[in-house]
């Protein structure tokens, strides 16, 4: 018996610090890539000769849970995803809170998931994990009604591509353009936006044109990292102005929306911000939009309070000189538990179908 950790495969994230054999046990912690949140984790177990029976379990232990984000009892609350060779991803059971052994000794917290099988492994992670495969999966079911074409590149030469649904027959479309994954750790709202985009291209609607980044930083992606990268967002927010104005040609935007995921811990309901101090037009336009979503994801997904102000997210470009009015809303989508239930993809893309079809009844 001989435990393997696999860490260095696109999305993980998992800085290895001790692995016993005996104890069946392996412990880590994520790493803040780049900046100071260490939220995201996702790693690979193995085992190339298990013992005969294998054992029951393989406990894994999160390191420093006192300075996970939220705290100890954040972190103690969560229920991570696995999956076993060849298995679809489960939510963990409850974790085991490990009280520190004297005052100056960081606290951990312990999940028992299955021990890997012979020639396999076993896959743990924050929350279901979403790739460009799973991406690909979804335009591949879309037949051609999504376009893909890099608007832009990054440091380093990683391209922010878009997706478009063309240009509809009627003049003047109105316009839709989705902003997700500025956070490259909130595959929450990865998965909301992948129900979005089957729900559009299901409508074929002629009144609509809609353009979506679906990856806002794809280099923090597939480096596993879990916040916003202040380069990065930098870079989108001159790649996003470029874009929108080619968007808000020959069409009537009449939204841009931002899909994110809330904090681990916080109110377990979908929510939506409006940036403060906008056009007059645009915040009643804003609110008009507000209503709409509350109203598709209540009672299942919205949390009480639905609504709240604040600065205009980072990343974002204030609306394109055509259209000053433009509202931008954020839409939060609830981090593994969505009203009082562990949440799975299915439930995150039908938050995503909802806001999508909620916003094609408008007209």
């Amino acid at each position: 018996m001989s435990l393997k950790v696999l860490n260095r495969f696109p999305g993980a994230n998992a800085a290895v610090l001790a692995t016993d054999d005996r104890a069946r046990e392996v412990v880590f912690a994520p790493e803040p890539r780049p900046g100071p949140e260490a939220l995201w984790f996702h790693l690979r177990v193995a085992d190339p000769q298990p013992p005969a029976p294998p054992p029951a379990a393989l406990r894994v232990r999160l390191a420093f849970a006192d300075a996970f984000p939220g705290g100890a009892a954040t972190a103690a609350a969560l229920r991570p995803v696995y999956r076993t060779r060849g298995g679809n991803w489960q939510r963990a059971k409850a974790a085991t809170a490990l009280p520190p052994s004297a005052p100056e000794t960081p606290a951990s917290v312990v999940w028992e998931i299955p021990y890997p099988e012979r020639e396999g492994a076993t896959d743990f992670a924050l929350d279901f994990p979403y790739g460009p495969e799973d991406l690909a999966s979804t335009l591949r079911r879309s037949g051609s009604f999504w376009t893909e074409t890099p608007v832009g590149l990054f440091a380093g030469g990683a391209a922010l591509r878009r997706l478009s649904s063309g240009q509809p027959p009627t003049p003047a479309p109105r316009a839709l353009y989705l902003v997700a994954r500025r956070a490259p750790g909130a595959a929450p709202s990865a998965w909301a936006l992948d129900g979005m985009l089957e729900a559009f291209s299901r409508a074929h609607s002629a009144k609509w044109r809609v353009w979506a980044v679906a990856l806002a930083d794809p280099a923090g992606a597939e480096r596993g990292a879990s916040g916003e990268d202040p380069a990065a967002l930098a870079r989108l927010r001159s790649l996003l102005a470029a874009d929108l104005g080619r968007w808000a040609a020959g069409s009537r935007p009449e939204l841009l929306l931002d899909l994110d995921a809330a904090a681990p811990g916080a109110p377990d309901g979908a929510t939506v911000l409006a940036p403060a101090g906008a056009d007059p037009a645009a915040e009643k336009s804003a609110q008009a939009w507000i209503n709409l979503f509350k109203q598709a994801l209540a009672p299942d997904f919205a949390a009480e309070d639905f609504a709240a102000a604040g600065p205009l997210p980072d990343g974002l470009p204030p609306p394109p000189a055509s259209a000053p009015a433009l509202p931008v809303l954020s839409l939060r989508v609830p981090f593994g538990r969505i009203r009082g239930a562990q949440a799975s993809p299915r439930q995150y893309r039908e938050i995503g179908q909802r806001v999508a079809r909620a916003i094609l009844s408008r007209w």
